[in-house]
């Protein structure tokens, strides 16, 4: 579970994700940003709201939606920070998700694929 293949599921995608921040309110923020490596930090543009809200709160979010029925989301956790106009997000932990084949949409199944951990 290194960054290799973290960076290998991030180049699979290959479409530009939701980058999810909370605003000094706590009200969620997302918004659709190309983003790439910068060694071993994504990075990508940063609007005024989502810089406000990545400096308020560090903790930020990229969700990949899952690009076919069924499939995986890619959802990595990890520490931005602003950067003149960008966003670096420092990647901490990352996962596939979706819910499990035939889960009761009640019930809290999942189905998760560890992808890194720092």
């Amino acid at each position: 579970m290194g960054l290799d293949k973290l960076r290998e599921e991030v180049e699979r995608y290959g479409f530009t994700p939701f980058l999810l921040t909370v605003s000094p309110e706590g009200r969620p923020h997302a918004v659709n940003i190309p983003v790439a490596w910068d060694g071993d930090r994504l990075i990508g543009p940063a609007g005024r709201k989502t810089g406000q809200n990545v400096d308020a709160h560090g903790l930020v979010t990229v969700l990949w939606p899952p690009y076919e029925a069924g499939g995986y989301s890619l959802i990595v956790d990890g520490e931005g920070a602003v950067d003149g106009d960008q966003v670096r997000v420092t990647p901490r932990k990352a996962l596939l998700h979706r819910p499990a084949p035939g889960a009761d949409l009640n019930a809290c199944g999942h189905d998760c694929v560890p992808v890194f951990d720092a």
